[in-house]
């Protein structure tokens, strides 16, 4: 037997039940006109009493529902039995009673065994009441029995079926209540639930606009003293305390000094001083809050003696791993420290660690920035800066002399609306189209307090990030002194080189008038010194030379003459004219220059120039019995001549001076080696002004090789006048020259 289910109140239907099958007895009495006698009230008033003890039962004993119910449902099928036999039997009105009983527990009852137990049961218990009544079975030959017993049961099946019905209808109802009670449990869980995600949503969203408003105030100032202060007051007011301080760590990481606080006496932090100790720090680098009870190290000892509190956090300041310092909250409640307030004060935490940094960070910028306006405004060298658009960013005040310009004109302003000179303009301009090297040119100015230009010159030189350009600082120096000395200087070496020039031939005539034997008879003795005078002044008639050479380039009144040339020419030219002082030096010349070299387009003269000078170096240079090797070749877009020696070398450490100005090797009073120092000098310009490049190659003791290349093709719009105070135009800064 299944378990009984019960549909809405139990006990109310079953009392309901109880009351319609008294109501349908009492009025069918009534309809007969029977006078209730005492065994008839009786048996109603022990039916009524029965159920309504089975009433109390089931509501008291619930766990045995099922033999109450069928306990209760005998009664019915017993009263109708007896009140079948006490009215008459055959002719009772009572006999639709058994017809509707098995549909009226189905108002309360699922328990569709209950309900076809009593439509079966219908029929055979009015049989019995007849039986009980008559005391024969002579009712059966009777039609109207027979009619009767067939509505009889056909109606309890009819009442069974709908009792049926019904009970499918109500396990229906009760499954969709008990689904409805599941969802609504559900729903009422759910709704617990978003009321707390609501409640925490609504905490974070006040803690983020807390944390808002003190981003605001921080975004006023990056001020250090006043970001400090900000945090400690708005930490207060969002943790709710009266006692809140920072504290930041010394640049020795080994101290806590306290720098700002809010509460009673904030000036009494500037005393919070605290060593600390190796736990300590390690406390600090994890970066979780630490409480007073937790730990008394932190410098909370200290706190107490100042704030007179027991109880305090410590809230550690750190950020990407590296501490900072710590902020402090105390309050005379010692219940002030939640959970929720935790999530508040860690993210706070973070945000004071960022916001410190910044502080400090924008701190030491402003400290350096100050270091660096002073350093400045204080060098006698114009100074000048503008980002890649060529905005400005800096301009001492050096520069704006220089510029002739009121005051220091404001950052990000172009830099052509402030300096409106175009060859200063064209130098930013070629950096920042080709920012590989610096450049240097010479622009000409008329200062602020000046009555005429003067020249200064200008190294622009490429601010990059990688490969990006940021911008580009100019250094401009006041070179006009020294361009007038370098100008008296070549006046004052063509005067002198002319006028030594004059008497130096005279001298080399005559003595060749006496060798010649025209003056007299020249003995050995003096023959050997005659020649000594004459090699001498052949010496010093070069070097003259060299000097009247140099002042013509110098001054910029040479220019080249571009030919078709033939380098294996010049150098059998060279070769021939040096062989007597090649031989007088015991020095052989090897030419390994080939025949087929394609003609170039140079300065035949200039050409042959370069190659005589670096010839004559290496015949100085080599030992008696040297040898001087003459080597030319094919090299693509260029033509490369080289001449390498078996002389003293050169030092790793001065093999980028040679080609400087009056640079000698042996640079002593009796140095060895005789000359002015300009040959090298003079090829250098040489060569780059026909585009091309010079270098040596020796190691000290082991020679020296001197190499150039000359372009092969060169048209006469690329080249100019030879000018020894500048490079050439595109000429860059590097390394080695």
């Amino acid at each position: 037997m299944s378990p009984v289910r019960v549909s809405g109140s139990p006990s109310g239907l079953l009392l309901l039940h109880k009351g319609m099958l008294l109501a349908a007895s009492l009025a069918g009495l009534w309809l007969i006109g029977a006078t209730a006698g005492t065994r008839l009230v009786v048996v109603l008033a022990a039916y009524a009493l029965l159920n309504l003890l089975l009433g109390l039962g089931l509501v008291r004993y619930t766990r045995r529902a099922a033999a109450w119910y069928l306990l209760s449902y005998s009664l019915d099928y017993l009263l109708i039995l007896y009140l079948l036999f006490a009215t008459g039997g055959f002719s009772s009105p009572f006999w639709p009673l058994l017809a509707f009983q098995p549909l009226l527990p189905a108002l309360y009852l699922s328990w569709p065994l209950l309900s076809w137990a009593g439509a079966f049961l219908a029929g055979p218990i009015y049989l019995l009441a007849l039986v009980w009544h008559g005391g024969s079975l002579a009712f059966l030959s009777d039609p109207l029995f027979l009619v009767r017993y067939t509505v009889l049961f056909l109606g309890a099946i009819a009442a069974t079926l709908a009792a049926t019905h019904l009970q499918s209808i109500r396990r229906r109802e009760h499954a969709l209540r008990e689904t409805l009670a599941t969802r609504e449990a559900e729903l009422e869980a759910q709704t617990q639930r978003l009321q707390r995600t609501a409640e925490d949503l609504g905490g974070r969203v006040l803690q983020l606009r807390s944390l808002q408003e003190v981003a605001r105030a921080l975004a006023s100032t990056l001020d250090l003293p006043e970001t400090l202060q900000v945090l400690v007051d708005r930490i207060a007011t969002l943790a709710g305390v009266h006692y809140a301080a920072i504290a930041l760590l010394d640049q020795d990481n080994t101290c806590l000094q306290g720098v700002a606080a809010s509460g009673p006496a904030p000036d009494t932090i500037r005393e919070f001083r605290v060593s600390l100790t190796l736990p300590d720090m390690e406390q600090l680098a994890t970066g979780n809050i630490v409480t007073s009870r937790e730990s008394r190290g932190l410098g909370f000892a200290r706190l107490a003696e100042l704030w007179g509190l027991d109880t305090f956090l410590c809230l550690p300041l750190v950020l990407r791993g590296r501490p900072l310092g710590a902020l402090y909250l105390g309050d005379e409640r010692p219940d002030f420290d939640t959970s929720r307030q935790r999530q508040l004060l860690d993210s706070f935490s973070y945000f004071a660690a960022a916001a410190v940094e910044n502080a400090q960070l924008y701190q030491a910028v402003a400290d350096k920035s100050r270091e660096l306006e002073t350093i400045l405004a204080g060098i006698g060298d114009g100074v000048l800066v503008v980002d890649a658009e060529l905005r400005l960013v800096l301009m001492n005040p050096v520069a704006a002399r220089v510029f002739a310009l009121d005051g220091e004109p404001p950052a990000g302003v172009p830099i052509s609306l402030v300096v409106p000179h175009e060859e200063f303009l064209a130098l930013l301009a070629d950096v920042q189209a080709r920012p590989g090297d610096a450049v240097i040119r010479e622009v000409e100015l008329q200062p602020t307090g000046s009555e005429r230009r003067r020249t200064y010159q200008a190294l622009a030189t490429p601010l990059l990030v990688g490969t990006n350009l940021q911008g580009i600082a100019t250094v401009l120096r006041d070179i006009t002194s020294q361009k007038e000395l370098e100008r008296m200087k070549s006046n004052f070496l063509s005067v002198v080189s002319h006028e030594l020039k004059t008497p130096l031939h005279s001298i080399k005539g005559f003595v060749d008038i006496i060798l010649m034997g025209k003056t007299g008879e020249v003995s050995e003795i003096q023959r050997d010194f005659l020649e000594t005078v004459k090699q001498q002044t052949g010496h010093l008639q070069r070097m003259i030379d060299d000097l009247l050479e140099f002042s013509r380039l110098e001054s910029g009144r040479v220019s080249l003459r571009l030919q078709p040339v033939d380098i294996p020419v010049v150098i059998e030219a060279v070769i021939d004219k040096l062989t007597p002082l090649a031989d007088s030096a015991e020095v052989t010349l090897v030419n390994r220059a080939p025949d087929d070299l394609p003609t170039i387009s140079a300065d035949p003269w200039r050409l042959e120039q370069v190659v005589t000078n670096l010839v004559d170096n290496a015949i100085k240079f080599s030992p008696p019995h040297g040898e001087v090797v003459i080597n030319a070749e094919d090299r693509g877009d260029c033509i490369q001549v080289s001449v390498k020696d078996n002389g003293i070398g050169i030092a790793a450490d001065e093999i980028d001076r040679i080609f400087d100005r009056f640079y000698q090797i042996d640079g002593g009073v009796n140095r060895l080696y005789k000359g002015t120092g300009l040959g090298l000098t003079i090829c250098r310009h040489i060569v780059e002004h026909h585009g091309g490049r010079i270098w040596a190659e020796s190691e000290r003791g082991r020679g020296a090789t001197l190499i150039f290349t000359i372009p092969k093709h060169l048209h006469p719009a690329d080249v100019g006048a030879l000018d020894f105070t500048t490079l050439p135009e595109d000429q860059r800064l590097e390394s080695g020259g």
